[in-house]
């Protein structure tokens, strides 16, 4: 699956996975239970895929509240990674929205929205032009 084409709930995925968020999907054999993610969410957010598997979004649950996680459309998730990473974003009539790691024209990484073009440079960073196949949850 190449990083540039990612969108979505699939985008998303990878935002967690780069950002070392632990990924659980409900129903699986990787499932460690109700009360272990819950435990766990008092000590850190985790992120989890619901029975009906990555297409029908991702959550985040922090201390047992449990929301929609979308850093590719939500910048209260997606603004603290790209100031911690220090990701430049611009536009141009040409390439539309851009993003990279310097402020160099023409940007590298393009797509759709602002925070589209940024994430896809955040997973670039951890894991390349390519990423693996999701694991079928």
């Amino acid at each position: 699956m190449k990083t540039a084409e990612l969108e979505r709930e699939y985008l998303d995925y990878y935002v967690a996975k780069a950002d070392g968020l632990p990924i659980y999907a409900a129903g699986t054999d990787s499932w460690p239970g109700n009360a272990h993610v819950h435990r766990e969410s008092f000590e850190h957010s985790v992120i989890l895929i619901s029975l009906m598997g990555i297409s029908h979004g991702l959550f985040i649950e922090h201390s047992a509240k449990s929301v929609r996680y979308s850093p590719s459309v939500n910048w209260e998730y997606a603004g603290p990674i790209i100031e911690r990473e220090h990701i430049c974003i611009g536009y141009s009539e040409v390439h539309g929205w851009g993003a990279d790691f310097q402020d160099d024209v023409p940007y590298r990484w393009h797509g759709k929205t602002p925070l589209i073009a940024a994430m896809r440079v955040f997973v670039a960073s951890r894991f390349g032009d390519e990423v693996e196949d999701i694991p079928s949850c």
